[in-house]
């Protein structure tokens, strides 16, 4: 399943219970950068699933093995 998490750019105390939950039980996590999303982790007192730098310099072929996991 995909999960989309808007989290703050800001103060960690902006992020919401839902969002945090979501984190929580996350498998994988696809992030624009791997440290930033690690300290948030570490912020919510949450251990890191896996996660994977996928943005905007992505290739196409990245994206689309991502799209064709989603799929399955």
């Amino acid at each position: 399943m995909l999960w989309v998490v808007a989290t703050p750019l800001g103060n960690i105390g902006d992020l919401s219970p839902r969002a945090r939950e979501v984190l929580a039980e996350a498998e994988r996590v696809l992030c624009e950068d791997t440290r930033r999303t690690r300290e948030l982790f570490a912020a919510c007192g949450l251990a890191a699933p896996p996660l994977e730098r996928l943005d905007a310099h992505a290739r196409p072929a990245e994206i689309e093995a991502w799209a064709h996991r989603l799929a399955q």
